[in-house]
């Protein structure tokens, strides 16, 4: 069974790596929007996969570090593509959320990235 949780958050970023020819190299902003994916089996007294508080602390803990922010400047994403957020909340949320499957990341209603368990420790590619 798979529990499904989301929130979102405001961020600024720039795509270094894109080149000066593309919108995205310029300084811009969305509402990003993340879908966690837990999976397990019910626990037969709470009927629940995992107890959504729990999940909600660890989700305020990582939005309150991306929320209005400039994702450059955070540390382990300096090219914040939608694939290395998504790659970046797996991996600060797989230890509190230790039967999270997937975060799915939106920039807007048409791009997106998924990022599971076999992806989230590949190397994050650091830019010169």
């Amino acid at each position: 069974m798979r529990a499904i949780f989301g929130f979102s958050f405001e961020a600024a970023h720039y795509l270094p790596g894109v080149g000066v020819r593309d919108p995205s190299y310029m300084m811009h902003g969305h509402t990003y929007r993340v879908r966690l994916e837990i999976e397990g089996p019910i626990e037969p007294l709470t009927g629940w996969v995992v107890i959504p508080e729990d999940v909600e602390k660890a989700i305020d803990l990582v939005r309150l570090g991306l929320d209005h922010q400039c994702l450059n400047d955070i540390e382990d994403l300096p090219n914040p593509t939608l694939e290395h957020v998504a790659r970046w909340i797996f991996r600060r949320l797989r230890e509190p959320i230790p039967e999270l499957v997937r975060v799915t990341v939106h920039a807007t209603e048409h791009r997106g990235a998924i990022c599971e368990a076999a992806d989230a420790d590949a190397e994050i590619i650091q830019l010169d």
